[in-house]
């Protein structure tokens, strides 16, 4: 019998788009254990799938747990798990090479397929994500047109993280200002050490001299 039960979802807008996941986490009796809900960038629909039990695999772990049921709404993701159906996308091989690694790790894992309306949980946290992101992007554009400056980032944003190229190096200085020399044309016959500046334009004998 399974310790615990691990609904998971994956939601894009577009094939590739925007998308999230939700991961539920219950007890056999139904009480949750914890919920994650998390946006993972641009992504099929079938990666997020894939991204949603790789996180709910890896909390399940994490919490100690030995015994586990995957149950999800992708029939294509349980198939695949199953090893009913090839994985032939290659963009799926390496999720689901992950995603057996973990199985691994567990004493027991189970795999249901149920339908969508049974799984609208993990639904609503996976399209959650999405929203939180869309919302605040909106935000910072109406923030911008508003004000005309872009929003402050949190502390901590917006920095090379610790050993990434450049992290901690001092900000540069300004470049030095160029020296502008003003050009000096010794005339004709003049005898040498003694030079004619000239303004630009000038028209000739309307540069004063300097000795």
């Amino acid at each position: 019998m399974p310790e615990v039960l691990i609904f998971t979802d994956g939601a894009a807008r577009g094939n590739p788009g925007e998308a999230g996941i939700g991961i539920v986490l219950c007890s056999p009796d139904g009480s949750v254990v914890a919920e994650h809900s998390e946006y993972i960038g641009l992504a099929t629909n079938n990666a997020a799938e894939y991204w949603a039990v790789i996180r709910g695999l890896e909390d399940a772990r994490a919490r100690g747990f030995k015994r586990v049921k995957v149950i999800g709404d992708s029939e294509l993701l349980i198939r695949q798990l199953q090893g009913t159906y090839k994985v032939r996308n290659p963009g799926l091989k390496p999720l689901h090479a992950r995603v057996e690694a973990l199985m691994r790790s567990f004493a027991q894992v189970e795999l249901e397929h149920l339908s969508r309306e049974k799984n609208r949980q993990a639904d609503r946290l996976a399209n959650q994500a999405i929203d939180r992101v869309i919302r605040d992007s909106v935000e910072a554009a109406a923030q911008v047109a508003t004000l005309g400056t872009a929003p402050t980032p949190p502390e901590g944003r917006g920095e090379a993280p610790a050993g990434a190229p450049g992290a901690g190096a001092p900000a540069p200085s300004r470049p030095p200002r160029r020296r502008w020399f003003r050009r000096y044309r010794r005339p004709r016959g003049a005898r040498p050490g003694r030079m004619r500046r000239t303004r630009r334009g000038a028209r000739p004998g309307e540069g004063g001299t300097t000795g």
